[in-house]
C-alpha cells in the first residue's frame, strides 16, 4: 500500500470523505506511535480566501475549547505548503453526513 506524507507528519491512508470544504483523510500521526487520526485539508483555493480563512479559524478555535465524549477532539490546526488543516480523533464508524 502506497502512503502520501503530509505536513512531514502524517501518513495518509485512505479519504474519509469530502465537501465544499475539503478533504478529510485517515491518517497515522508518525510523531506518536502511528496513532489513528482524522486529517481535514482545506481546499486549496478556499485557503487564500478571507471568508472561508475565518470560518475555518472558527472551526478550530471553536473544537479547540469544547470537551464532550459525544464531540471529537481537536489535536493541532496548521498551515502546511499552503494547505490548511485540521488534525481530529478518528472515530472508526459509519459517516454520520
Amino acid at each position: 500500500m502506497t502512503t502520501t506524507l503530509f505536513a512531514e507528519q502524517f501518513n495518509l491512508q485512505h479519504e474519509l470523505g469530502r465537501g465544499s470544504f475539503g478533504v478529510v483523510y485517515l491518517a497515522l500521526d508518525t510523531t506518536l506511535r502511528n496513532r489513528r487520526v482524522a486529517l481535514k485539508i482545506l481546499h486549496p483555493q478556499l485557503s487564500v480566501d478571507p471568508a472561508t480563512l475565518g470560518i475555518f479559524q472558527n472551526e478550530a478555535g471553536t473544537m479547540a475549547v469544547l470537551r464532550h465524549d459525544n464531540i471529537v477532539t481537536l489535536y493541532t490546526a496548521g498551515l502546511w505548503q499552503g494547505q490548511r488543516y485540521l488534525v481530529m480523533d478518528y472515530i472508526d464508524g459509519p459517516s454520520l453526513a
